[in-house]
């Protein structure tokens, strides 16, 4: 799933990433960390583990900002939690890939 709808900017150690025109704002590290969990044991389960409350807000910002049309053309056995964890571990993974560099 690509919304398109992920930018980022990076200054320094900082990245604003902007989803949905919501500000995120993570350090490098923070970003490391997350990719390293989401490896091992993805975004959510890492997220409601360290930062449950990010991971809320994350969710909001998609279910608000995505047509629920969408929702109903997809899979129904996938929850749809499922399809929003897969599209920002997407959009984390090819921030990290684009500073890596």
């Amino acid at each position: 799933m690509k919304l398109t709808q992920s930018k980022f900017k990076v200054s320094g150690e900082q990245i604003n990433w902007y989803l949905y025109a919501h500000r995120i704002e993570l350090s490098k590290n923070e970003l490391m960390e997350i990719i390293n969990n989401i490896k091992r044991m993805g975004l959510f389960k890492f997220l409601e583990k360290e930062r449950p409350i990010l991971k809320d807000i994350l969710v909001r910002i998609v279910l608000e900002n995505v047509e629920s049309i969408f929702w109903e053309n997809l899979d129904k056995k996938i929850p749809t939690e499922k399809y929003i964890e897969h599209y920002l571990e997407q959009c984390l993974i090819e921030i990290y890939n684009h500073i890596k560099h």
